[in-house]
C-alpha cells in the first residue's frame, strides 16, 4: 500500500520516521508494517482474555473483524461517518468493535460503564449514536438510555450474551458470525493523501469536570503519529540499544487494567502495545491480587497505571 508521507525527526537516533497520511487505524495496524514496527515472535497472541485465559491472535482478529464490518453493514447499514458506541468494561472484543467500524468509514465513541443512563444518554445524544454495544453487566442502564436517545432495541448488540433469554438482542457472536458467512457487503473505505488528518476515528469525552462531558475529535492519523512517536521515544526496534534499557520489547506482555474508554487506555495501552509486538492481558475489571497473581502467571513486563501522590 503506498502512503504519502509525513517526516519527523527521532531525537535519539536522528534517523527520519514516517506516518502515514492516507490509512485508516485497522489498515495501519492490520494491513500494513511500518518499518519502525518490530517483528511479533511467531506464536505470540495480540489479545489473552484474563478472565478465561482465552488467546487471540492476529489471523483471528483479522477475520473476525471483517466479519462483524460486514454484519454491520448488512444488518444495520453502518458507513461513512456514522457512529458506533460501545458501553461495557474491557473486553478483548473491544478492539475488534472499534476496526470493524473503522473499516467502514464510521467512528467509534466508547462510553464510561460506570455512567449512569442520563449519563449515557448524553454521549449517545451529542455524538449522533445509531448502533449501541453493551455488556451484560452495564444493559439495564444502557437499555433505558438507548430508548431515551432514540435508539431501536434491534440496534442494541451484546458483547457478552444476558443471563436467561436474550433471544431479542443480536450478540457480537452471533454477528460476527453471519458477517463471515454471508457474501461481503462493503468495500473499504480508502482513505486519499493527507485525509488521515481529518477523518475521525474516535469522539472520546472529557471528565465533565466544568459542565457536561464534550465530545473530542481524534482523527486516524492523531492515533497512528502518537505510536509512532512513542517509539521513536523508547527506540523500540533500535537493535543499537542496551537490553538494560530496551523497554516495550517485541513477546513482553503488556497488562491492561485501564478502561479502554480513556484516552491512555485506548491509546498507550491497546495501539501501542499491538504496535510494539506486546500481547495485552485484558482485564474487564480491576482486583488488586488478582492482578498480582496474573503479572506472575503470565510474566508480565510492561505495567501502565495512573497513580497519585499525596504530599503531607
Amino acid at each position: 500500500m503506498t502512503s504519502a508521507i509525513t517526516e519527523f525527526i527521532s531525537p535519539t537516533n536522528d534517523q527520519l520516521a514516517f506516518i502515514p497520511d492516507d490509512l485508516s487505524v485497522p489498515q495501519f495496524f492490520l494491513d500494513y508494517h511500518h518499518p519502525n514496527r518490530p517483528i511479533r515472535p511467531e506464536n505470540t497472541p495480540w489479545l489473552i482474555d484474563n478472565d478465561t485465559g482465552r488467546s487471540l491472535g492476529y489471523e483471528y482478529i483479522r477475520t473476525r473483524t471483517y466479519g462483524l464490518a460486514n454484519a454491520l453493514k448488512t444488518r444495520w447499514s453502518i458507513g461513512e461517518d456514522d457512529i458506533v458506541a460501545i458501553y461495557s468494561p474491557n473486553q478483548v472484543d473491544f478492539p475488534i468493535v472499534i476496526w470493524a467500524t473503522h473499516r467502514l468509514g464510521a467512528a467509534i465513541t466508547a462510553a464510561n460503564p460506570s455512567f449512569s443512563a442520563d449519563e449515557l444518554t448524553n454521549q449517545l445524544v451529542t455524538a449522533k449514536a445509531s448502533l449501541l454495544f453493551t455488556h451484560a453487566g452495564v444493559f439495564d442502564a444502557a437499555l433505558t438510555a438507548a430508548r431515551a436517545a432514540g435508539i431501536p432495541e434491534e440496534r442494541i448488540v451484546l458483547m457478552t450474551p444476558l443471563p436467561g433469554s436474550s433471544k431479542n438482542f443480536t450478540t457480537l457472536e452471533e454477528a460476527a458470525a453471519e458477517g463471515l458467512r454471508i457474501p461481503k457487503a462493503f468495500v473499504e473505505r480508502k482513505l486519499s493523501a493527507g485525509e488521515a488528518k481529518t477523518k475521525v476515528a474516535f469522539y472520546n469525552f472529557s471528565s465533565g469536570t466544568t459542565g457536561k462531558p464534550k465530545a473530542v475529535a481524534i482523527a486516524h492519523y492523531s492515533v497512528i503519529a502518537n505510536c509512532l512517536q512513542m517509539a521513536a521515544h523508547f527506540r523500540t526496534n533500535d537493535s543499537t540499544l542496551p537490553a538494560e534499557l530496551q523497554r516495550w520489547t517485541p513477546g513482553s506482555v503488556s497488562i491492561n487494567v485501564l478502561p479502554l474508554f480513556h484516552i491512555y487506555g485506548l491509546i498507550v495501552n491497546l495501539h501501542h502495545s499491538i504496535f510494539c509486538g506486546c500481547p495485552l492481558l485484558v482485564f474487564s475489571r480491576f482486583n488488586f491480587t488478582g492482578m498480582l497473581e496474573s503479572i506472575v502467571k503470565y510474566r508480565v513486563v510492561n505495567l501502565l497505571y495512573v497513580y497519585s501522590t499525596q504530599v503531607s
